[in-house]
Protein backbone atom coordinates (compact mmCIF):
# COMPACT_ATOMS: atom_id res chain seq x y z
CA UNK A 1 0.00 0.00 0.00
CA UNK A 2 1.24 3.03 -0.88
CA UNK A 3 1.21 6.51 1.30
CA UNK A 4 1.37 9.96 0.13
CA UNK A 5 3.49 12.50 2.09
CA UNK A 6 0.70 14.23 3.44
CA UNK A 7 -1.22 11.64 5.17
CA UNK A 8 -0.38 11.96 8.08
CA UNK A 9 -1.60 15.90 8.81
CA UNK A 10 -4.51 14.83 7.72
CA UNK A 11 -6.00 13.15 10.94
CA UNK A 12 -4.90 16.74 13.01
CA UNK A 13 -7.59 18.94 11.07
CA UNK A 14 -10.33 16.40 11.34
CA UNK A 15 -9.54 15.67 15.37
CA UNK A 16 -9.79 20.24 15.62
CA UNK A 17 -12.71 20.78 14.37
CA UNK A 18 -14.98 19.82 17.80
CA UNK A 19 -13.06 21.98 19.91
CA UNK A 20 -14.28 25.38 17.55
CA UNK A 21 -17.78 23.82 18.17
CA UNK A 22 -17.62 23.88 21.70
CA UNK A 23 -16.37 27.04 22.42
CA UNK A 24 -18.79 28.79 19.42
CA UNK A 25 -21.35 27.19 21.74
CA UNK A 26 -20.24 27.91 25.04
CA UNK A 27 -19.99 31.87 23.64
CA UNK A 28 -23.00 31.91 22.52
CA UNK A 29 -24.59 30.49 26.14
CA UNK A 30 -22.75 33.25 27.66
CA UNK A 31 -24.22 35.97 25.61
CA UNK A 32 -27.41 34.68 25.82
CA UNK A 33 -26.74 33.86 29.56
CA UNK A 34 -25.78 37.87 29.87
CA UNK A 35 -28.66 38.78 27.99
CA UNK A 36 -31.07 37.14 29.80
CA UNK A 37 -29.71 39.07 32.84
CA UNK A 38 -30.68 42.34 31.73
CA UNK A 39 -33.72 44.13 33.65
CA UNK A 40 -36.67 44.40 31.67
CA UNK A 41 -38.82 47.81 31.02
CA UNK A 42 -41.82 46.29 33.23
CA UNK A 43 -39.55 45.56 36.47
CA UNK A 44 -38.18 49.31 36.20
CA UNK A 45 -39.50 51.41 39.50
CA UNK A 46 -42.53 53.09 38.71
CA UNK A 47 -42.86 56.73 37.72
CA UNK A 48 -42.52 59.31 39.88
CA UNK A 49 -44.15 62.95 39.47
CA UNK A 50 -41.31 66.22 40.06
CA UNK A 51 -42.76 68.98 42.77
CA UNK A 52 -42.78 70.96 40.08
CA UNK A 53 -45.28 69.09 38.02
CA UNK A 54 -47.09 67.94 41.40
CA UNK A 55 -47.31 71.79 42.17
CA UNK A 56 -48.69 72.60 38.66
CA UNK A 57 -51.41 69.88 39.53
CA UNK A 58 -52.71 72.28 42.36
CA UNK A 59 -54.27 74.76 39.82
CA UNK A 60 -57.87 74.89 40.37
CA UNK A 61 -58.21 74.62 36.50
CA UNK A 62 -56.51 71.67 35.99
CA UNK A 63 -58.06 69.90 38.96
CA UNK A 64 -61.12 70.89 37.35
CA UNK A 65 -60.86 69.17 34.38
CA UNK A 66 -59.20 66.00 36.04
CA UNK A 67 -62.38 65.98 38.31
CA UNK A 68 -64.72 66.49 35.17
CA UNK A 69 -64.79 63.16 34.08
CA UNK A 70 -66.87 62.25 37.50
CA UNK A 71 -69.91 63.66 35.93
CA UNK A 72 -69.96 62.35 32.87
CA UNK A 73 -69.40 58.64 34.30
CA UNK A 74 -71.58 59.00 37.19
CA UNK A 75 -73.29 55.40 35.99
CA UNK A 76 -70.27 53.50 37.20
CA UNK A 77 -68.89 52.39 40.20
CA UNK A 78 -67.63 55.64 42.12
CA UNK A 79 -63.85 53.52 43.53
CA UNK A 80 -63.66 53.17 39.51
CA UNK A 81 -63.30 56.41 38.92
CA UNK A 82 -61.40 57.49 42.05
CA UNK A 83 -58.38 54.59 40.81
CA UNK A 84 -59.20 56.25 37.40
CA UNK A 85 -58.35 59.18 39.21
CA UNK A 86 -55.11 58.22 40.72
CA UNK A 87 -53.86 56.75 37.79
CA UNK A 88 -54.53 59.60 35.77
CA UNK A 89 -52.22 62.09 38.39
CA UNK A 90 -49.30 58.94 37.90
CA UNK A 91 -49.15 59.81 34.53
CA UNK A 92 -47.63 63.21 32.53
CA UNK A 93 -50.73 65.52 32.11
CA UNK A 94 -51.14 66.08 28.58
CA UNK A 95 -51.79 69.23 26.92
CA UNK A 96 -55.44 70.98 27.78
CA UNK A 97 -57.61 70.61 24.08
CA UNK A 98 -60.34 73.15 23.20
CA UNK A 99 -62.68 70.24 22.95
CA UNK A 100 -62.41 70.19 26.83
CA UNK A 101 -62.14 74.00 27.92
CA UNK A 102 -64.17 76.97 26.73
CA UNK A 103 -62.13 79.12 25.19
CA UNK A 104 -61.00 82.05 27.48
CA UNK A 105 -62.63 85.31 27.30
CA UNK A 106 -61.26 88.28 25.98
CA UNK A 107 -59.51 90.30 28.67
CA UNK A 108 -61.40 93.83 30.07
CA UNK A 109 -58.36 95.49 30.32
CA UNK A 110 -57.25 95.01 27.06
CA UNK A 111 -58.63 98.84 25.32
CA UNK A 112 -59.99 97.91 21.49
CA UNK A 113 -58.25 99.31 18.92
CA UNK A 114 -59.11 102.41 17.92
CA UNK A 115 -61.48 103.21 15.06
CA UNK A 116 -60.36 105.59 12.37
CA UNK A 117 -62.54 107.87 11.87
CA UNK A 118 -63.80 108.69 8.38
CA UNK A 119 -62.89 111.65 6.58
CA UNK A 120 -65.38 113.92 6.65
CA UNK A 121 -66.08 116.74 3.53
CA UNK A 122 -65.81 120.28 4.62
CA UNK A 123 -69.81 120.97 5.22
CA UNK A 124 -70.76 124.44 3.67
CA UNK A 125 -71.58 127.06 6.55
CA UNK A 126 -75.44 128.11 6.53
CA UNK A 127 -76.33 130.93 5.99
CA UNK A 128 -77.10 133.05 9.21
CA UNK A 129 -80.96 134.10 8.89
CA UNK A 130 -81.62 137.47 9.18
CA UNK A 131 -83.45 138.53 12.26
CA UNK A 132 -86.75 140.70 12.00
CA UNK A 133 -86.38 143.97 12.61
CA UNK A 134 -87.67 145.63 15.75
CA UNK A 135 -90.82 147.17 15.18
CA UNK A 136 -90.54 150.88 16.69
CA UNK A 137 -94.04 152.98 18.32
CA UNK A 138 -95.87 154.54 15.54
CA UNK A 139 -94.44 152.11 12.65
CA UNK A 140 -97.37 149.70 12.34
CA UNK A 141 -98.94 151.08 9.53
CA UNK A 142 -95.94 151.98 7.87
CA UNK A 143 -95.21 150.05 4.80
CA UNK A 144 -93.65 146.56 4.90
CA UNK A 145 -89.88 146.24 4.57
CA UNK A 146 -88.98 145.64 0.96
CA UNK A 147 -91.96 147.55 -0.10
CA UNK A 148 -91.15 150.13 -3.80
CA UNK A 149 -91.93 153.90 -2.92
CA UNK A 150 -94.96 154.81 -5.16
CA UNK A 151 -92.80 157.76 -7.15
CA UNK A 152 -89.98 155.14 -8.03
CA UNK A 153 -92.51 154.19 -10.83
CA UNK A 154 -91.16 149.82 -10.38
CA UNK A 155 -93.34 147.48 -9.80
CA UNK A 156 -92.16 143.74 -7.99
CA UNK A 157 -90.11 141.61 -10.30
CA UNK A 158 -88.44 144.79 -12.57
CA UNK A 159 -85.74 145.63 -12.93
CA UNK A 160 -84.00 149.56 -12.20
CA UNK A 161 -83.03 151.08 -15.66
CA UNK A 162 -79.32 151.88 -15.97
CA UNK A 163 -78.44 155.85 -16.19
CA UNK A 164 -76.74 156.88 -19.05
CA UNK A 165 -73.93 159.56 -19.13
CA UNK A 166 -76.06 162.39 -19.50
CA UNK A 167 -78.58 161.41 -16.98
CA UNK A 168 -76.02 160.76 -14.61
CA UNK A 169 -74.22 164.53 -15.44
CA UNK A 170 -77.64 165.99 -13.90
CA UNK A 171 -77.30 163.84 -10.85
CA UNK A 172 -75.29 165.15 -7.78
CA UNK A 173 -74.40 162.44 -6.17
CA UNK A 174 -72.80 160.98 -9.54
CA UNK A 175 -69.65 163.83 -9.19
CA UNK A 176 -66.99 162.25 -6.79
CA UNK A 177 -63.87 164.35 -6.72
CA UNK A 178 -60.81 162.85 -7.28
CA UNK A 179 -57.05 164.41 -7.41
CA UNK A 180 -55.18 161.25 -8.20
CA UNK A 181 -55.39 161.74 -11.99
CA UNK A 182 -54.55 165.79 -11.60
CA UNK A 183 -51.29 166.75 -12.92
CA UNK A 184 -49.36 169.98 -12.82
CA UNK A 185 -48.92 172.21 -16.23
CA UNK A 186 -45.37 172.01 -16.13
CA UNK A 187 -45.24 168.24 -15.27
CA UNK A 188 -47.05 167.43 -18.42
CA UNK A 189 -44.32 167.14 -21.12
CA UNK A 190 -42.99 164.24 -20.50
CA UNK A 191 -46.49 162.23 -21.22
CA UNK A 192 -47.52 164.61 -24.38
CA UNK A 193 -44.06 163.13 -26.32
CA UNK A 194 -45.51 159.96 -26.71
CA UNK A 195 -48.50 161.26 -28.57
CA UNK A 196 -46.48 162.06 -31.72
CA UNK A 197 -46.40 161.10 -35.21
CA UNK A 198 -43.88 160.74 -37.75
CA UNK A 199 -42.16 163.89 -38.32
CA UNK A 200 -43.55 165.47 -34.99
CA UNK A 201 -41.84 166.53 -31.85
CA UNK A 202 -44.89 167.55 -29.99
CA UNK A 203 -48.46 166.99 -30.47
CA UNK A 204 -50.42 169.94 -32.51
CA UNK A 205 -52.56 172.13 -29.75
CA UNK A 206 -55.72 172.66 -31.22
CA UNK A 207 -58.92 174.44 -29.75
CA UNK A 208 -59.84 173.72 -26.22
CA UNK A 209 -62.35 170.53 -26.05
CA UNK A 210 -65.74 172.20 -23.63
CA UNK A 211 -67.78 169.84 -21.33
CA UNK A 212 -70.90 171.48 -20.34
CA UNK A 213 -71.46 171.36 -16.37
CA UNK A 214 -75.55 170.13 -15.94
CA UNK A 215 -75.67 170.96 -11.83
CA UNK A 216 -77.08 174.69 -13.05
CA UNK A 217 -76.61 176.89 -9.71
CA UNK A 218 -75.37 173.94 -7.54
CA UNK A 219 -71.73 173.91 -6.00
CA UNK A 220 -69.72 170.86 -5.77
CA UNK A 221 -67.35 170.02 -3.20
CA UNK A 222 -64.20 170.96 -5.03
CA UNK A 223 -64.13 173.20 -8.70
CA UNK A 224 -63.36 170.95 -12.04
CA UNK A 225 -60.26 172.45 -13.15
CA UNK A 226 -59.39 171.96 -16.48
CA UNK A 227 -57.60 168.48 -17.77
CA UNK A 228 -55.87 167.26 -20.84
CA UNK A 229 -56.70 165.26 -24.05
CA UNK A 230 -54.75 163.55 -26.44
CA UNK A 231 -55.01 161.72 -29.79
CA UNK A 232 -53.71 160.77 -32.80
CA UNK A 233 -55.82 160.68 -35.99
CA UNK A 234 -55.17 159.28 -39.48
CA UNK A 235 -56.09 161.49 -42.69
CA UNK A 236 -60.14 160.47 -42.92
CA UNK A 237 -60.30 161.65 -38.38
CA UNK A 238 -59.52 157.80 -38.05
CA UNK A 239 -58.06 157.48 -34.44
CA UNK A 240 -54.81 155.28 -34.35
CA UNK A 241 -54.16 156.08 -30.72
CA UNK A 242 -55.90 157.51 -28.22
CA UNK A 243 -58.45 159.40 -27.10
CA UNK A 244 -56.74 159.26 -23.51
CA UNK A 245 -57.13 161.54 -20.61
CA UNK A 246 -53.68 163.05 -19.10
CA UNK A 247 -54.90 165.33 -16.81
CA UNK A 248 -58.22 164.43 -14.82
CA UNK A 249 -60.91 167.64 -14.14
CA UNK A 250 -61.05 166.31 -10.73
CA UNK A 251 -64.20 164.25 -11.57
CA UNK A 252 -64.32 161.09 -13.52
CA UNK A 253 -67.53 161.74 -14.79
CA UNK A 254 -66.88 164.71 -16.31
CA UNK A 255 -63.35 163.07 -18.22
CA UNK A 256 -65.96 160.41 -19.19
CA UNK A 257 -67.73 163.15 -21.10
CA UNK A 258 -64.92 164.89 -22.88
CA UNK A 259 -63.80 161.35 -24.30
CA UNK A 260 -67.17 160.79 -25.94
CA UNK A 261 -67.39 164.69 -26.93
CA UNK A 262 -64.16 164.62 -28.65
CA UNK A 263 -65.08 162.37 -31.51
CA UNK A 264 -67.17 165.34 -32.81
CA UNK A 265 -64.75 167.68 -32.11
CA UNK A 266 -63.50 170.15 -35.41
CA UNK A 267 -59.45 169.14 -35.82
CA UNK A 268 -57.73 170.46 -38.98
CA UNK A 269 -57.48 168.74 -41.89
CA UNK A 270 -53.99 166.62 -42.97
CA UNK A 271 -52.58 164.82 -45.34
CA UNK A 272 -51.22 161.77 -43.19
CA UNK A 273 -51.37 160.92 -39.58
CA UNK A 274 -51.22 163.43 -36.81
CA UNK A 275 -51.04 163.87 -32.90
CA UNK A 276 -53.17 166.47 -30.96
CA UNK A 277 -53.09 167.83 -27.87
CA UNK A 278 -56.01 169.25 -26.74
CA UNK A 279 -57.39 171.19 -23.35
CA UNK A 280 -60.37 170.19 -21.57
CA UNK A 281 -62.68 172.80 -20.37
CA UNK A 282 -66.26 172.43 -18.14
CA UNK A 283 -68.18 175.04 -19.11
CA UNK A 284 -71.29 176.17 -16.56
CA UNK A 285 -69.78 175.80 -13.45
CA UNK A 286 -71.26 178.43 -10.96
CA UNK A 287 -68.85 181.67 -10.76
CA UNK A 288 -69.84 182.11 -6.90
CA UNK A 289 -68.74 178.62 -6.20
CA UNK A 290 -65.71 178.45 -4.05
Amino acid sequence: MTVSPNSSHQPSRRSASPWVIAIVVAASTAAHGALLGLPWPFESEPFELSEPVLSELDDPSLMDIAVLPRSLLASENVAAADADEEAALEVTPQPRTTDSEPEPEPSLSQEPEPELEPELEPASKPEPESEPLPTLPGEDDADPVGALPEESGLTPGSTPSIKTLDEKLSDRSEYIFSSFGIVKPGAIGPELINWVAPGQTFPEKVDPLEVPYRLTGECLSSAPVSGTLSIILEPDNTPQKGPKILSSTGYPLLDEKALELVAAHPFPDRTEAKGYSLEVRVVGYPAHCP
